[in-house]
């Protein structure tokens, strides 16, 4: 990013140059040497030249850098690195770990957009075991192998660094080309991916120093958040307990959670399975009587003060892991349930982190055995929040946008059990690119096309009736684009300019409602649509129920066709950019499912 005339003409000069050589070596047939620090291609050159970028090159692919963070100015001038200034061999780099994916081509951006315009959607709805996800749908049958995750070569102590990096480096680019080599002719087969080494190394750095994984996964979409390469990993190869947390189980149904909880244990019986929930409120009482957008998570959570829900499950699921480890563990179960009661006081945080709890920093002993806690997970499934309620506090920021998380961090949560955060990232994966935006896995922000996904929701779930849409043309039928369109009429989304519709911001808002779930598209395990009824009768659903909801613990789980008669008028507020405010009543709408979506 310049930041001065000087450095924006010396930018222009070298896009020029790098543009010329790249046009120079695709005429005489030959390819930049891997040892060039610019990029091949014109379209992914970056004002950021990393120096342990790597050189991925295959049938033009290009590499898209997102969420790219502005140099200081003193160090993008060349002026001192002071010691507040994270270095790294001398030089700032705020983009180390920015996000890395595949950069579409243009012509297939037009082609996506000309498709939302132009497609007539089935309003009629697509049925509901369409939504029944196979984990094998996600990361493939005959491709198991080839989409395994990267891992990290053997290495030593007596290795140097720079052996240990060339090392990483031959390896993960070898990696990805026998990836884009044998699956990168079907575009829509592979899904978006990490493609930053820095990234990966931070993954196994976790892998490696930690006692315990957990693996966080949004319930919504299991499947999508759990790549059975990285169980094989961690539970064979590296013979570790691994943990999964199936975490915001506040936004589907209690028959949707524990149907996902027993698909997954028959499929991998080494893995704990936790159901969890950092913001567990009264919501499933009222979410399908009426026919407005939910109020954001975070509002609920300011209102009141509810400790995480399964909270306590968590703890023990750790105990068990580690039994054999022989560490004190009473000091974090104490904890618990002080947290479970109310009792425990949260705390803002305080200067740099630190806390002067007793059985926090203070009283660490290097020494004593530590229970190392590793967290890892895809960008957006809540990883950040699952460790702000197992310390207590909030010691992590919180973000929407994938990638906020930028490096290993660790924090305590007593005197001998450590939490590490991984910056997530995308594995492999099989899944169509519109249910990975709308899921989370992409920011939204820089979505070049966000039409089909709204179009591939459409299809699923009523969103034309729960969101009380008017035709812009007063037509019968629709398309993606005609969606957004109303959308942005109704919320009178603009362009300041010409004072035309922002259909693309309308489809941008569109996506982060569901991401936020509150318009929640969810998938279901396989036969679940066939027997629903049972799940909904089933004993753990009926204890979760009575979980999210402890002040009618004594009724029933309802069935939809009980709820079409009620109706709530009451209008909820919220501002489209911070989520406060005032937001029209949407309308009530027959539903067609509860475990469809969530109103």
């Amino acid at each position: 990013v310049p930041f001065s005339n000087k450095q924006k003409r010396k930018q222009i000069q070298e896009k020029r140059e790098r543009r010329r050589d790249f046009l120079l070596h695709t005429q005489n047939g030959g390819v930049v040497p891997s040892t060039s620090k610019t990029s091949s291609c014109p379209s992914c050159s970056d004002t950021d030249n990393d120096d342990d970028a790597l050189d991925i090159r295959h049938d033009n692919i290009c590499v898209n850098k997102l969420n790219q963070q502005p140099r200081s100015h003193s160090i993008a001038s060349g002026g001192p690195i002071t010691q507040t200034t994270p270095a790294t061999d001398g030089k700032y780099d705020p983009n180390r770990y920015r996000l890395h994916f595949i950069r579409e081509e243009s012509s297939v951006v037009k082609a996506r957009k000309l498709y939302a315009q132009t497609k007539i959607l089935n309003m009629n709805m697509l049925p509901e075991t369409c939504l029944e996800l196979d984990i094998q749908e996600v990361f493939g049958w005959e491709e198991s192998d080839l989409l395994d995750m990267p891992k990290r070569p053997a290495w030593n102590y007596k290795m140097s660094k720079l052996d240990v990096h060339s090392r990483e480096q031959h390896y993960f680019r070898n990696y990805l080309q026998n990836i884009f080599g044998k699956l990168h002719d079907s575009h829509d087969r592979l899904s978006y991916f990490e493609l930053n080494l820095e990234t990966w190394r931070e993954l196994w750095r976790v892998l490696e120093m930690s006692h315990v994984l957990l693996l966080i996964a949004d319930i919504r979409h299991p499947v999508l958040h759990f790549p059975p390469s990285l169980y094989k990993h961690i539970t064979e190869d590296l013979k570790k307990p691994l943990i999964l947390v199936l975490n915001k189980v506040d936004l589907v149904p209690p028959e949707v959670s524990i149907a996902w909880r027993h698909y997954l244990h028959d499929k991998f019986p080494n893995l704990h399975i936790v159901l969890y929930s950092t913001d567990a409120r009264e919501a499933q009482a009222g979410m399908v009587v009426t026919g407005k957008v939910k109020m954001t998570r975070s509002r609920i959570s300011r209102r009141t003060k509810h400790p995480p829900l399964g909270l306590l499950d968590l703890f023990q699921a750790c105990r068990e892991a580690a039994g054999a480890k022989s560490i004190d563990l009473s000091g974090w179960e104490h904890k618990v349930e002080t947290q479970m009661t109310g009792e425990y006081e949260w705390e803002p945080p305080t200067i740099g982190g630190l806390h002067n709890d007793k059985d926090t920093d203070s009283k660490l002993s290097p020494f004593s055995p530590q229970l190392m806690i590793g967290c890892i997970g895809h960008p957006n499934v809540g990883k950040s929040s699952v460790i702000n309620s197992i310390v207590g506090r909030k010691v992590v920021s919180t973000s929407r946008t994938p990638g906020h998380t930028k490096h290993f961090q660790t924090y305590h949560v007593t005197s001998n059990v450590q939490l590490c955060d991984c910056p997530g990232l995308v594995f492999p994966s099989l899944i169509q690119k519109q249910q990975q935006i709308f899921s989370g896995l992409f920011p939204i922000a820089q979505v070049q096309e966000p039409y089909t996904p709204v179009g591939y929701i459409s299809e699923r779930i009523p969103l034309v009736q729960i969101l009380d849409l008017k035709h812009p043309n007063d037509e019968m039928e629709w398309t993606a684009w005609d969606i957004c369109e109303a959308w942005g009429m109704k919320r009178d989304f603009r362009i300041s300019r010409t004072g035309k519709i922002d259909v693309y911001r309308a489809a941008n808002h569109l996506l982060r409602l569901t991401v936020d779930g509150r318009i929640c598209v969810m998938t279901f395990p396989p036969g679940f649509i066939a027997a629903r009824e049972g799940w909904q009768d089933h004993a753990d659903s009926i204890a979760l129920h009575k979980k999210l909801n402890p002040t009618i613990a004594n009724e029933p789980i309802r069935r939809v066709e009980e709820t079409h008669s009620s109706s709530d008028d009451s209008s909820e507020s919220f501002n489209e950019d911070n989520d406060v405010g005032a937001m029209d009543t949407l309308g009530t709408v027959p539903l067609c499912s509860q475990s469809m979506f969530t109103l």
